[in-house]
Formats: C-alpha cells, sequence, structure tokens
C-alpha cells in the first residue's frame, strides 16, 4: 500500500501542468532592450533630472559676501562702519567673498548704499596713500566736511602773492571733532609723491581746505 501511494505521488508531480510564461510580455521585455532609442530616452530622461536638483542645489546655495552700508565715494579708505556681510544666493563670484579682508583698502570706484562690492573695485589701484594729519581752522575749512569727500588744500603766508594750490583732489580719511591747539584736525590722503610737499606748506603758512565735487 505505502509503495502505490508513493507511486501516485511522484505521477501526480510530473503530470502537474508547469506554470505558463506570458510571452507577450516577453517580447516586449526583450524589444525595449533591442530598441536603442527607448534606452537612450530613459537615460536622458534620469541625467535631466540629475542636472536639474544640482542646478537647484547650487542655486539656494547662500554665499557671505561684502555690502556697503552707505553710498561710499571712489578713493575713500574702507572702514568697518562702512560694511557689513550679507547672505545672499545665486552668482556671486563677481563680488568680493567676505573671508577676504577689504577694511583699510582704497576703493576705486564709488558704491551706492546696499551695493555689493565687486571684486574689480580695487583693480587697478594705484600705489598706497599716505595718512596726513593737516590742521585747519574752522574759518580755513567748509562746514560739515565728512570722510569720503575731496578738497583741494591752499597755503596761504603774510604775502598774498605766495598762496599757492600745494594739494589738487585729496580725500579725507577722517576729521577730529574737537579742537586741537585752537583748531581741527582734517586726516587726508595724500600720494607718496606730494607728502612732503603737504608737510613743508605746513610750516610756511595758513592751510586752506576747499571742497571740490566729487
Amino acid at each position: 500500500m505505502r509503495e502505490q501511494s508513493f507511486v501516485r505521488t511522484i505521477r501526480t508531480v510530473v503530470e502537474s501542468p508547469r506554470p505558463q510564461c506570458n510571452v507577450g510580455e516577453t517580447r516586449t521585455m526583450f524589444g525595449l532592450v533591442k530598441e536603442p532609442r527607448i534606452l537612450l530616452g530613459i537615460g536622458l530622461m534620469v541625467l535631466g533630472t540629475v542636472i536639474g536638483g544640482v542646478v537647484m542645489q547650487r542655486a539656494t546655495a547662500r554665499v557671505s559676501i561684502w555690502q556697503v552700508d552707505h553710498s561710499v565715494a571712489a578713493g575713500t579708505v574702507l572702514a568697518p562702519g562702512d560694511l557689513h556681510i550679507a547672505e545672499v544666493a545665486g552668482d556671486v563670484a563677481a563680488y568680493v567673498d567676505a573671508s577676504s579682508s577689504i577694511i583699510g583698502k582704497t576703493l576705486m570706484t564709488p558704491l551706492t548704499a546696499g551695493a555689493f562690492v565687486p571684486r574689480d573695485a580695487f583693480a587697478g589701484s594705484a600705489p598706497p596713500l599716505d595718512s596726513v594729519m593737516v590742521p585747519a581752522s574752522s574759518l580755513h575749512m567748509p562746514d560739515a566736511l565728512r570722510r569720503g569727500e575731496l578738497v583741494d588744500v591752499w597755503v596761504s603766508t603774510e604775502d598774498p602773492a605766495m598762496t599757492v594750490r600745494v594739494l589738487k583732489r585729496v580725500r579725507v580719511v577722517a576729521t577730529i571733532a574737537a579742537d586741537v591747539g585752537g583748531g581741527r584736525g582734517v586726516e587726508l590722503a595724500v600720494p607718496p609723491r606730494e607728502t612732503a610737499a603737504i608737510v613743508s606748506a605746513m610750516h610756511r603758512g595758513e592751510l586752506d581746505l576747499v571742497r571740490v565735487p566729487s
């Protein structure tokens, strides 16, 4: 009996119908593989998705650059009060990264309030200027003279015919509010080749500062 039952089990397994493969699906899969244009299209879609993600990531990434707080004239020596660091997104390659120190540098192009500092703002700059403090009484200088303005410097002696201009269109770096020795001190950015002339003029007579247009 056991042998007959074993034989019947074997016959059942052998004679059971085998699973049929879907011929249509198989042909479709082989068709996709054999069609290069379809594969190329799929590849381009994947590549476009990747590139789009990278571009979006770069566009939204924020970078620290320098921005001016107020309008700054050309020739101004930048001070901490002129600048702050701004976090911006987008293409900022043309502007100075906040990791670069520009405090104390002379600006060669004017900037309006809120402008980002371009990398070429200091390009082609002249040799470093000397900072020269000159005395000037309130009656011999413009009222409310501010840093960044331009002045001509004249020297007058007892002989009116000897009144001459010793400096032309030099930048005001700073003014001293408190009176010093009966006058006021004005710091000027002077080209090195003209420093000796202004120092000599201070000993020859009275200096007059004349405001000129920027």
